[in-house]
């Protein structure tokens, strides 16, 4: 079971571009005031957080929210300068599917702003096809540039649904809308949160640019949505998918905000079976409506 894991942590195996790779607006580069980031525990899932600190974290601490976004528990996560740390969720005793902030508390129940930035990541590791991804957090504000608030949230997405016959067997879409106790216990020093999301428009194109279908789904915090079940039509063939937290075209102050995951699973194919995960693109809403980059929306 650990074979993955340890690969991970014993062999040095580069999985991605890490922080040092990082502009000022990615949420890989340095996190100030706090950090959300959602994790996989239950089923054939363990997810791996991996943090440094740059300065001294003493009072630094965990909140750990189901995939509804209601708190579960929390737990310090204290850390000195230049510190590193790893840490499984198996190990945290995690059996659910949730969000986790890391933000500052003295009372071990309000969370209020890191004393110093930090970075984090996430690896998804799915041991019923032997996978490993790696997640990006949700930055509170840049360190480096602290008009840069809660990437990579953004009120529009687009990605791409490939059809659940052979060699794939599924799209699966994960869409991150923090939102509940997470928006209300956020505390001083912290930027305003965006508004979550809650219903989310999606308009499905075939590849010649034709339109076919234009629906919505409910998302609450960590939700999972099999495109195949909201609409029979990608099961097909591959569509382009746009979706829109508002559909006016001037830009909101606070938009309703997500992050979209797209999920890819394939195989039988030769006896080899394997999964694709990772960030869809995101955009401002008015951006995706007019055609027109809206620069500063969200």
């Amino acid at each position: 079971m650990r074979s993955i894991l340890g690969a991970i942590l014993l062999c040095g195996v580069i999985l991605s571009s890490g922080p040092s790779d990082a502009q000022t607006g990615d949420p890989l580069s340095l996190i100030a005031s706090a950090a959300v980031i959602p994790f996989w525990a239950a089923g054939s899932f363990i997810t791996v957080l991996e943090l440094t600190s740059l300065g001294e974290n003493p009072d630094m601490h965990a909140f750990f929210f189901n995939a509804a976004c209601q708190r579960v528990f929390s737990i310090p996560f204290r850390m000195s300068a230049h510190d590193a740390a790893i840490a499984a969720t198996d190990e945290l005793g995690l059996t659910f599917n949730g969000l986790v902030a890391f933000t500052k508390s003295v009372d071990n129940i309000t969370p209020i702003a890191l004393d110093s930035p930090i970075t984090l990541r996430a690896h998804r590791v799915d041991f019923a096809f032997d996978d490993i991804s790696v997640v990006d957090p949700i930055s509170a504000r840049v360190a480096e540039d602290p008009t840069r608030t809660w990437n990579p949230l953004r009120s529009a997405a687009t990605t791409i649904t490939f059809p659940n016959n052979p060699p794939f067997s599924h799209t699966r879409w994960w869409v991150v809308c923090p939102g509940g106790n997470i928006v209300i216990d956020l505390g001083g020093g912290i930027p305003a949160f965006p508004v979550g999301a809650n219903l989310i428009r999606f308009r499905a194109y075939d590849l010649d640019e034709h339109p076919v279908f234009d629906q919505q789904f409910n998302c609450n915090c960590l939700t999972e949505i099999v495109p195949g079940n909201l609409n029979a039509l990608f099961n097909d063939e591959a569509r382009y998918v746009e979706m829109v937290t508002y559909v006016a075209a001037v830009p909101l102050e606070n938009p309703p905000s997500f992050v979209l995951y797209r999920e890819l699973r394939f195989g039988p194919f030769g006896g080899f079976t394997g999964e694709d995960f990772g960030r869809a693109p995101g955009m401002a809403a008015a951006t995706l409506i007019t055609g027109v980059p809206q620069v500063g929306a969200r």
